[in-house]
């Protein structure tokens, strides 16, 4: 994607003209990937359900968003 981006910076070609084949070719090589791995089409990390153990998690994880929001 970054050849693209140098692509469409120079001007030298229509952005969409170089950006199909590369979907095309990402989704393409994916399907190879996941036939080859046998993984199918499926997430490839897989997380445990959180459980929330008292209304303090709830009261910290609003006080990191609001630091977020604030440096974002």
């Amino acid at each position: 994607m970054f050849a693209l981006e140098i692509l469409h910076y120079q001007h030298i070609v229509e952005y969409y003209e170089a950006l199909m084949p590369a979907i095309v070719s990402s989704c393409a090589s994916y399907v190879v990937f996941a036939a080859i791995t046998h993984l199918g089409i499926a997430p490839i990390w897989h997380f445990p359900q959180y459980h929330l153990e008292n209304i303090h998690d709830f009261a910290i994880a609003i006080m990191f968003g609001i630091i977020g929001a604030g440096a974002g």
